[in-house]
């Protein structure tokens, strides 16, 4: 079994140099982060991938369905709270 991991895009958050861990916060890919999910689109077009994972934040949805948009996103990953804002 291999296994691939792909990190979400660039989001608006890392333009203004903020950290979120919050699903609720409008954190969403830029134009540059949506190029970023479709180059590893073409990247790994050859793969058969069998499930994609994504935390619950947005942008990590964002990034799988474009990386992806045929197969079954699950988000059973969870990611644990910092506490910060």
């Amino acid at each position: 079994m291999n296994f691939y991991c792909v990190r979400h895009g660039r989001t608006n958050y890392n333009d203004l140099g903020l950290c979120n861990d919050d699903p609720a916060r409008d954190v969403y890919l830029t134009e540059a982060g949506i190029a970023q999910a479709q180059s590893a689109a073409l990247a790994l077009r050859e793969v058969a991938f069998e499930r994609i994972l994504v935390s619950p934040l947005p942008r990590t949805r964002q990034t799988a369905e474009i990386v992806n948009r045929y197969r079954i996103i699950s988000q059973r990953l969870v990611m644990i709270r910092s506490g910060r804002a």
